[in-house]
């Protein structure tokens, strides 16, 4: 049986095969900065495991899309407060008295 090189990971310490290492230099600033906010010593110099990677990669994801549909939902919220006391933003507008003009 063959001894497969391994390598230490910079933030858990523990061994994965070296064909799964990471260089923090490879590693997009937005993941990269989940990495140092839970390990604040990890630098672009250390390495870390496709796995532990990948975990960041879903964190990432996962706080992005919970960011996106929360803006929807104050969107929505907005859209049927404005439904509820019946107000619409073209009656809002047709409310407004200004002198309008072509040009």
């Amino acid at each position: 049986m063959k001894n497969d090189p391994t390598f230490k990971s910079s933030i858990s310490n523990l061994s994965f095969p070296a064909k799964e290492k990471v260089s923090g230099k490879s590693i997009h600033d937005p993941i990269l900065g989940l990495i140092i906010k839970d390990h604040p010593s990890f630098c672009d110099d250390d390495f870390i495991g496709v796995k532990e990677l990948n975990s960041y990669r879903q964190k990432y994801v996962s706080n992005y899309l919970s960011t996106e549909i929360g803006a929807l939902s104050d969107l929505e919220k907005s859209v049927l407060e404005s439904l509820k006391e019946d107000k619409s933003i073209v009656s809002i507008v047709e409310d407004e008295e200004e002198t309008r003009s072509f040009g």
